[in-house]
């Protein structure tokens, strides 16, 4: 079983220690750092 984590909303605002969310994949889009969507 895979766990995909969701880290859009965070990720701007937080610093994440993805290793610790034990998460297979973490993803996040660009657009919240005012990037080309």
């Amino acid at each position: 079983m895979y766990t995909i984590v969701d880290a859009s909303q965070a990720l701007p605002h937080h610093l994440l220690d993805i290793d610790s969310l034990d998460a297979s994949f973490a993803v996040a889009t660009a657009h919240k750092y005012y990037a080309l969507t």
